[in-house]
């Protein structure tokens, strides 16, 4: 580098001692002496470290100068860097000085737990269904062994239905015409259908049908024996007699000796 400058000072001293004209290149780095045009010589200045510019490698090389540059320093953190902030290269890309690049670490990867899953409920057990209670057996008042009831002019037999009607038809020995028998403490008899387990009931109006068993007095009946081995049934309530017709008709009467309001027991 001192030889580089201890000649250009020379080239200055002699340059400064001819009589030329000189014209300086648009460049400002390059200097053209117009006695001599056909020995043109071309000087460029580089910069160097210290405020004093440098002739271009070019310039150096038409006037015979060797302009050798510095070396590049090299430090720890790699090649020298150019003004664009790259590292320069040369020919085939390789950074000047020899030099790669360091790699840039890759951030590492931050690894994402997964989200908490939460643990399923338990099953829950199907709701016990409630079982149903046996319904209770109806409870049927104590009686005598049944027996049937034949009016003695029509010859039909006390009848009656589930749905509480109560009529004479023909005798058939069915269940819906065996009338079981209750006697209660005042003596009065009370008829149990024993098909329906209904009770032989009336009303004021003389109307008779069969309900359920309640211990009233329109279901107490009292007996009275008459002619011809028959009985007499008084409704305790009404003192109205059992009486049909031959059209299978059954209510009740004022009490009057007839053979309709006579029952013959079978």
């Amino acid at each position: 580098m001192v030889l580089a400058v201890v000649a250009v000072a020379v080239l200055v001293a002699q340059l400064a001692a001819t009589d030329h004209s000189w014209r300086t290149h648009k460049d400002g780095a390059v200097l053209t002496d117009s006695a001599s045009a056909p020995d043109v010589r071309r000087a460029q200045v580089s910069a160097v470290p210290t405020a004093v510019p440098h002739p271009s490698p070019t310039a150096a090389a038409t006037r015979g100068v060797t302009v050798r540059r510095p070396a590049a320093r090299r430090t720890a953190a790699g090649p020298a860097s150019t003004g664009t902030g790259s590292p320069s290269t040369a020919g085939g890309g390789a950074p000047a000085g020899g030099y790669a690049a360091p790699p840039v670490a890759a951030p590492p990867a931050t690894a994402v737990a997964p989200p908490a899953t939460a643990a399923a409920p338990p099953a829950r057990a199907p709701a016990a269904v409630p079982k149903k209670a046996a319904a209770a057996p109806v409870a049927r008042p104590a009686q005598r062994n049944p027996a049937t009831f034949t009016d003695l002019s029509t010859s039909y037999c006390l009848d009656s239905n589930s749905a509480g009607n109560a009529y004479t038809m023909g005798c058939n020995n069915g269940n819906y015409q065996l009338w079981g028998i209750r006697t209660n403490a005042d003596g009065t008899l009370t008829f149990i259908d024993q098909q329906t387990g209904l009770c032989l009931d009336s009303n004021s109006d003389g109307s008779v049908y069969s309900l359920s068993c309640n211990g009233g007095n329109y279901q107490n009946w009292k007996s009275q024996a008459s002619a011809y081995s028959s009985l007499n049934f008084v409704d305790s309530q009404t003192s109205r007699c059992l009486d049909s017709n031959a059209d299978g008709q059954l209510y009740t009467m004022p009490c009057n000796g007839g053979s309709y309001q006579r029952w013959i027991r079978g």
